[in-house]
């Protein structure tokens, strides 16, 4: 193996309480993103109420993706304040999840992160490759779906993610997605508990969690086994 294409990845093992994470979906179909139950629901104390924000033109069909406690469609400046007032104001552990159609604006983040609300778990939904990458200096975790290496279009979209938040314009990912696609696994870029973006992997299924000693075949493929 060459040792200078060794892409180092350790497990993502983070918190998401009291942060702010853009999930990527491989398409428009409403659903959770890959390995949201394992991220979101398995930490304690478990979440005791489940908030989604949807836009006009939001499909209904995310209204059963979940058992939402509150759907709160959002359509105006307005909106958004009363939206504010709400995630700030929950007493309980929440998830609030946004839509891929709804864009918040900056306003609404910087409000947000202003009063910080150690029991709140912000998911924003987003389309892989729907538009330009933009990093949203909010936002402390992407999580990018399980790709197979041979779909080029969605890798190129996931690289050119990557290398923006990283800062690496030479970071590469087929070989890195070989592996972890077989076990299906997948990246995600985070900045908790750190000043800057790392790179680590996450299962992207429940079912991969028992099915393979992913482990194993990540310090495989990094020349460490």
């Amino acid at each position: 193996m060459n040792r200078s294409s060794v892409v180092s990845l350790d497990a993502f093992e983070a918190s998401l309480r009291g942060s702010i994470s853009t999930w990527f979906l491989k398409d428009d179909t409403p659903a959770h993103g890959a390995g949201f139950t394992d991220q979101v629901y398995s930490e304690s104390p478990p979440i005791q109420r489940k908030i989604l924000l949807i836009a006009p033109s939001t499909s209904q069909a995310w209204s059963v993706v979940d058992t939402w406690d509150v759907v709160y469609r959002v359509s105006s400046v307005q909106d958004w304040g009363l939206a504010l007032a709400i995630l700030q104001n929950q007493s309980l552990p929440y998830v609030a999840c946004v839509a891929p159609e709804l864009k918040p604006p900056a306003a609404f983040f910087q409000k947000l992160t202003a009063k910080p609300n150690p029991r709140m778990t912000l998911i924003l939904y987003s389309v892989l490759g729907e538009s330009a990458f933009v990093a949203n200096p909010f936002v402390s975790t992407y999580f990018f779906p399980c790709v197979s290496p041979v779909d080029t279009v969605q890798m190129e979209h996931m690289e050119r993610s990557i290398r923006a938040l990283v800062g690496n314009t030479t970071f590469t990912l087929k070989d890195t997605l070989k592996d972890i696609y077989s076990v299906q696994a997948g990246l995600t870029v985070s900045k908790v508990g750190y000043s800057a973006y790392h790179v680590f992997w996450y299962y992207a299924t429940t079912a991969a969690r028992v099915k393979t000693p992913l482990l194993e075949l990540i310090q495989a493929f990094m020349g460490q086994a």
